[in-house]
């Protein structure tokens, strides 16, 4: 008899301990929901062995192999995107004023200076590197030549205005710049006068005057001549030192930026 009821109150234990046990592995139960928060974590660090880039592309450098230590500050890959082609253009800060989306520009690499090719200013950056002093532009080039290459070095000229007719002048007969306002020698009845003239679009080699002068006017070519107010001048054909130049009467004019 005590054997038979110490048998059941052993089965009766067991019984008890089988019916914790299933409802243990019920769907909802608290161990459950901890071995789940268990296995997110693990693929959660086997995740971050994986590297993915976020955007298609081709990779242009590699400086991790499989199975390195990295830390999430280190650059691993480079990748050029498989996007818009676009040359990246760090320009002296002063040309910002001129500078708009949209503007177009032509290109020439280093290597193919035969081949230029047309681009357009697409994105001008917020900020200055203070730095260089300098303002990153993005120029997108459409259609792609089939030359060009990651890292090219390119030359880029933007055109910031153009004008069918102007009276245009040699930058170096200019002088006394203040802003848009310069000074130059007038050829006067045969006499140096100086004259104040206002400025417009401003080339590397000429610049446009858009008052002060008119058509048919002599000036003297270089800003830096010898010559004093009311001294006499003779026009000549050509001249190393003190000449004069003709202001050029109607001439498309360009401006350009490098």
């Amino acid at each position: 008899m005590e054997r038979a009821i110490q048998a059941e109150t052993i089965a009766r234990t067991a019984a008890e301990q089988a019916r914790l046990t299933a409802r243990s592995l019920v769907a909802g139960n608290p161990n459950e929901a901890a071995a789940r928060a268990r296995v997110a974590s693990a693929k959660a660090q086997l995740a971050k062995t994986t590297i993915r880039t976020e955007v298609a592309g081709t990779v242009l450098t590699r400086n991790a192999e499989p199975g390195d230590l990295v830390q999430p500050s280190r650059v691993l890959f480079e990748i050029a995107r498989n996007d818009d082609t676009e040359v990246l253009v760090p320009l002296d800060e002063k040309n910002l004023e001129v500078l708009a989306v949209g503007q177009a520009a032509m290109c020439i690499s280093d290597a193919y200076p035969a081949r230029p090719f047309p681009a357009k200013v697409s994105f001008i950056a917020p900020r200055v590197d203070p730095q260089r002093g300098t303002v990153d532009i993005r120029l997108t080039v459409t259609p792609v030549p089939d030359f060009l290459r990651q890292d090219m070095t390119i030359s880029v000229n933007v055109e910031t205005g153009r004008r069918n007719n102007a009276i245009v002048v040699p930058n170096d007969a200019l002088g006394a710049k203040n802003g848009n306002r310069a000074e130059l020698w007038l050829v006067s009845d045969g006499r140096a006068t100086r004259r104040q003239v206002q400025l417009g679009l401003r080339g590397l080699i000429q610049t446009e005057v858009t008052a002060g002068l008119r058509v048919g006017d002599w000036i003297l070519a270089d800003a830096q001549a010898a010559v004093a107010q009311g001294d006499r001048v003779r026009v000549v054909s050509s001249s190393l030192s003190v000449g004069a130049a003709k202001t050029a009467t109607r001439k498309e004019l360009p401006a350009k930026l490098d």
